[in-house]
């Protein structure tokens, strides 16, 4: 049991070993599990990768095992929303990486075999994975003989924790060696020369200062330039490749808010105000606010400036006969009296011991009473090893470190007492050693009500969006309805398949799944989030691949009037250069001022006081020194410049680029490796029609 809550409590860092080791990585996943049939029906496949299927019930399958794994792993009963959409994404890139990368790999003979499984596990090679969960803490050396006494033992937890932990330990192993022997594949594959390292080093050593005057486009209006059909498809089918898109929805939509109304807020007023008497002529305030507060009773004692502003000065300044009359805050009204006052310290220091069963904690407790040495019962006795080599010392801690029940025994006890106190973790046999300095401690009772939307208001409002959609055909009926009723109308553009946030909606998939599932111009029904009622209308069906001008007329007409402006501004900028011998020259007669900047490098990605503009760094560094350049047409304007110094970083060296140019190609190579092979398996993914 020891072990297996130290697999559990270390069950994030391992994610986070796996996850270094694959920066290399694309890899989210938890366990392998490969052999599980297709089914033929194209109705029930959730994608397509590399011209394999892969059936709902395929995916689900694995999704299911993975979220069992983590509930073990967590210690959970059930996992959030969050938790599973976040194991449903991993089950995904792990099925994509089996087929894209693992099943090549083995076909060109590369797989991890038994042999170097077990050398991994037991042998001289332990794997990291393996290393973060049998090391030693205080010699950081493997515990070899805890592998070997936690693997003859698995049969013997008839619970079967331990053998789904050992599989997921010995999955996550063989993935670390696959993604490590793929890495040294692709970066034993890469060299740099003298000649690479000797151009790098001219793009990042050598340093340019410059003066320079600009013309920027945003000085010309848009009204001025004009744009004909002729020149957008020019500049469309030159520039195609900018337009290369992933599977899209275009959406436009309008909510229907649940705020409450004036007869919720009277009908919460009126509660409150028959509770008052009620509430201050309380014998247990307490007890009255867990019946009838909208939020229950908070045990927790605060100290002054931990409540909300109008709450602590109450806490601190009122007595135990002392009632805060009602008031509205945000969305609630409350009332309050003081349930508890203690002089309680900020901190203690304590000791534990941590045991599985109840008999075995009254053994120890009744051991520790008995005059018996505390820490070398926690060494010999706590499943809690962290603490166990310490002989059971925690420390120093505040309020709200430790799991209730805990924290709450810690806080009440006297210094020296011993107390058996149980938690999810199992039976501590807690002593205080130490405590801080006491301070005074307020426990309220707080009784809020919330004014909630009633049955009625919720009814009315989805009333409003069925009469919306009710008189709406087509888009153009959307857009009458949206301006006769005065809607804020919203947009939502580019919507993935596997979208599940839009701007303003609380949880929309549902949305995104039906935009997949209608064509444009369709008049949704009406969807009901939570304090929403939505009616959407796709405006727009994005296919992947290059997009057609009709689809992107905007940006290219944006980029069509940019590249006009640039002529504009150029041919400007040739007829002031005539007759003029410097940049200041040329600045005055423009009307405008020059400017500086320094330290940039081919290599750069800005300058200093303009911004991204590739242009002005590629001529910053290739004009010769005071000569003044040609107009240079940037992203963002014109530009006039002259070199005017050039420095050497001494700290850059051949030997020293070749190391940093070795290091960034390895990383990058890895990554890139693996997203050409994900884009040569033509992956098909339609897991929206299902989740």
């Amino acid at each position: 049991m020891a072990t297996l809550e130290k697999i559990r409590s270390r069950s994030g860092v391992l994610i986070a070993v796996v996850i270094g080791f694959a920066l290399l990585s694309f890899i989210l996943g938890d366990i392998i599990n490969s052999g599980s049939s297709f089914l033929n029906s194209s109705k029930m496949q959730v994608a397509e990768i590399d011209g394999h299927k892969i059936s709902v019930t395929q995916f689900q399958k694995r999704v299911d095992e993975m979220s069992e794994t983590q509930k073990l792993l967590s210690g959970k009963s059930a996992l959030t929303e969050e938790e599973n959409t976040a194991i449903r994404e991993q089950a995904w890139e792990e099925m994509v990486r089996e087929i894209v990368l693992d099943q090549k790999m083995k076909e060109e003979g590369i797989d991890v075999s038994d042999d170097e499984m077990a050398d991994m596990i037991q042998g001289n090679h332990i794997s990291p994975v393996v290393q973060n969960f049998f090391q030693n803490p205080q010699t950081g050396q493997v515990d070899r003989n805890q592998i070997a006494a936690f693997v003859k033992n698995l049969d013997a937890d008839q619970t079967g924790r331990s053998r789904v932990y050992w599989d997921y330990i010995q999955s996550q192993v063989k993935v670390e060696r696959l993604t490590r022997k793929f890495s040294s594949l692709i970066q034993r594959s890469l060299y740099v020369t003298s000649l690479d390292a000797k151009r790098a080093l001219s793009n990042d050593a050598n340093k340019y200062s410059i003066r320079f005057v600009a013309q920027n486009f945003f000085a010309v209006s848009d009204s001025t330039i004009k744009v004909s059909d002729s020149d957008l498809k020019e500049y469309y089918n030159k520039h195609k490749k900018m337009f290369e898109q992933e599977d899209g929805r275009d959406i436009e939509y309008v909510v229907f808010d649940v705020k409450p109304s004036k007869d919720d807020f009277d009908n919460a007023l009126s509660w409150v105000k028959g509770s008052e008497a009620e509430f201050m002529a309380a014998q247990n305030p307490a007890q009255y606010a867990q019946n009838n507060s909208d939020k229950g009773f908070d045990e927790k004692f605060y100290a002054k400036g931990q409540l909300a502003a109008k709450l602590d000065s109450f806490a601190f300044n009122a007595n135990t006969a002392s009632f805060l009359k009602p008031y509205f805050d945000g969305n609630s009204f409350i009332m309050a009296r003081i349930a508890s006052i203690r002089m309680m310290p900020d901190s203690v220091k304590a000791r534990h011991i941590l045991v599985a069963s109840k008999p075995q904690a009254d053994s120890v407790l009744a051991a520790v009473r008995g005059g018996g040495n505390f820490a070398e019962l926690a060494k010999k006795y706590s499943a809690d090893k962290g603490s166990a080599e310490k002989g059971g010392e925690l420390g120093w801690f505040r309020q709200g470190m430790m799991v209730p029940a805990f924290n709450d025994s810690a806080f009440a006890a006297p210094v020296g007492s011993t107390k058996l106190v149980q938690t999810n973790f199992g039976y501590h046999i807690l002593q205080v050693t130490d405590r801080g300095a006491a301070t005074k401690r307020v426990q309220l009772a707080v009784v809020q009500r919330d004014v909630e939307p009633s049955s009625h208001t919720v009814q009315a409002a989805y009333n409003a969006a069925n009469r919306f959609v009710a008189d709406c055909k087509s888009y153009e009926d959307f857009n009458k309805k949206v301006a006769a009723e005065k809607l804020n109308k919203r947009a939502a553009s580019r919507l993935g398949a596997n979208e599940r946030n839009i701007a303003g909606l609380i949880n929309p998939r549902e949305i995104v799944r039906w935009a997949y599932e209608t064509d444009k111009g369709e008049i949704s029904k009406v969807f009901e989030l939570k304090d929403q009622f939505v009616v959407a209308v796709v405006t727009g069906i994005r296919e992947k691949g290059i997009a057609p001008l009709d689809q992107v007329k905007k940006d290219v007409e944006y980029l069509v009037k940019r590249e006009k402006k640039g002529e504009m501004l150029e041919k400007k900028m040739e007829e002031s250069l005539k007759g003029v011998s410097s940049i200041d020259q040329l600045a005055q007669k423009l009307g405008t001022t020059a400017a500086d900047a320094n330290d940039i490098a081919f290599s750069s990605y800005i300058v200093p006081n303009v911004g991204i503009e590739p242009a002005l760094i590629a001529a910053a560094t290739t004009i010769k020194p005071n000569t003044i350049s040609k107009p240079v047409v940037g992203l963002n304007g014109v530009y006039v410049l002259q070199q005017t110094g050039k420095t050497v970083d001494p700290a850059f060296s051949i030997e020293s680029e070749k190391v940093r140019i070795s290091g960034m190609n390895a990383q990058r190579a890895v990554y890139q490796s693996y997203e050409a092979l994900r884009k040569a398996a033509d992956i098909k993914d339609t897991r929206y029609r299902f989740y």
